[in-house]
């Protein structure tokens, strides 16, 4: 059964106010700081239908509906799909009139790097962090173990099951953001102290100075 995307977004929550702000080393400044819009998306994906039928795949005790659950979850956190968070930032970042200069005065400056970069919890990341982030969380409110998730997620980048790479820290940051908030909506104050032990280990762009702009762009459409 193929879980329809539209179903992801019945509905959205306000987040919070942003962490301080990392000076980075560098002279660029990366992009907005999405923190409270992370918190927003995966508050959306767990208050919706398709998350509850998901769910009830998942702890039926029926194998081909588990099976058909990890299916549909891979699926959607691929190119195009509703949860797919970093598709639907570059789609904002690329696609004229930019929703992302019209809505923060970052990223400045010319440094590719920094350009494609976002800001979480003070500090500058590559743009494709807060996607594992949420999938790490969703995936775990689900009802998915660690392992799990990490093999699904190995599929979802190579379209292959590999099972002796180190685990995704961004992956394993929204695991234990879900071990600290286990019941949505997430508030803001729990997601930094969170995930900021995964950091070490995370796609920090050292060389960049975080923004200090929240982005309050809309949740993909219904």
């Amino acid at each position: 059964m193929r879980i329809h995307p539209q179903w992801f977004f019945a509905s959205d929550r306000a987040g919070g106010s942003a962490s301080s702000q990392n000076s980075g080393t560098g002279s660029c400044t990366c992009g907005p700081d999405l923190t409270a819009y992370m918190t927003e998306f995966i508050n959306a994906a767990c208050d919706s239908q398709g998350a509850d039928l998901l769910q009830q795949y998942i702890t039926s005790g029926n194998q081909d509906q588990y099976d058909a659950a990890l299916m549909n979850l891979g699926g959607l956190f691929g190119v195009g799909e509703s949860w797919n968070f970093s598709g639907y930032i570059v789609n904002f970042r690329t696609n004229p009139p930019s929703l992302w200069a019209q809505t923060s005065d970052c990223p400045s400056g010319d440094c590719p790097d920094c350009n494609l970069g976002i800001t979480l919890c003070g500090y500058c990341f590559d743009y494709t962090t807060p996607g594992k982030i949420i999938y790490g969380y969703v995936g775990s409110y689900l009802g998915l173990s660690s392992d799990v998730l990490q093999a699904i997620w190995a599929i979802v980048l190579t379209g292959e099951l590999i099972t002796d790479t180190a685990p995704d820290a961004a992956v394993s940051a929204g695991i234990a953001l879900h071990r600290a908030a286990p019941s949505p909506p997430v508030d803001l104050s729990a997601v930094c102290p969170a995930i900021s032990p995964y950091f070490q280990s995370m796609d920090v762009l050292p060389d960049c100075i975080a923004c200090t702009t929240p982005w309050s762009g809309a949740l993909p459409p219904s």
